[in-house]
């Protein structure tokens, strides 16, 4: 298991475009939970809060 585990996380290095992805989910992660913040009352479907 813990061999299984050790190889994965060495096996990321040669995956593609793998700190692109990452810092794209962190990105968006951010941008979700603040848009819900800043959009003045009304939610993305445009009822009223």
């Amino acid at each position: 298991m813990m061999n299984e585990m050790k190889r994965c996380l060495k096996l990321y290095r040669y995956s593609y475009g793998m700190k692109r992805c990452l810092t794209f989910a962190v990105i968006f992660e951010i941008i979700g939970i603040l848009f819900p913040f800043s959009d003045n009352g009304l939610s993305v479907l445009g009822e009223h809060i």
